[in-house]
């Protein structure tokens, strides 16, 4: 695993909007799921929060 530092500010200020991306995808899916909204809907919220995942993860070094 490589050992990942933030090391300038513009980095962190990234990490943090992926974050909070991924935290309003997954609200995003809460609600869409109680709206009762199909697989339509539902299904590229999930391969968004994955792939976004996938790149928070990247971007701290954990891939």
């Amino acid at each position: 695993m490589i050992d990942f530092t933030i090391s300038t500010p513009t980095e962190a200020d990234a990490v943090i909007a992926l974050r909070d991306a991924l935290q309003k995808i997954s609200r995003a899916q809460e609600v869409c799921e109680r709206a009762g909204f199909g697989c339509l809907v539902l299904m590229p919220l999930s391969e968004s929060q994955r792939e976004l995942q996938y790149a928070l993860d990247t971007a701290l070094g954990r891939n």
